[in-house]
């Protein structure tokens, strides 16, 4: 009886030890974070380059809203798109 309360009592310490705050858990932007993404084919060639840029950040009751400009170039440098807000 006295291992199974030892048995019962490390199985919870060993829960409360591997918990996980999963409000931190996702990256917050910030206004002014740059991204860029770099797309290749199958023969590792480069195709086009996505860049992001955050303009602004509001906190709402669920979460937060961003507003995000957003490029694209092709593999000459070319741009495809520019300026688009989402």
């Amino acid at each position: 009886m006295r291992q199974f309360f030892g048995l019962l009592f490390s199985f919870f310490i060993s829960l409360s030890l591997f918990a996980q705050n999963c409000a931190n858990a996702y990256y917050y932007p910030k206004a002014g974070t740059k991204s860029e993404m770099s797309v290749y084919n199958d023969k590792d060639k480069l195709v086009s380059i996505n860049r992001q840029e955050i303009v602004s950040i509001q906190n709402t009751s669920t979460g937060f809203e961003a507003n995000v400009n957003s490029s694209m170039q092709n593999y000459k440098g070319k741009v495809l798109t520019e300026n688009i807000q989402f």
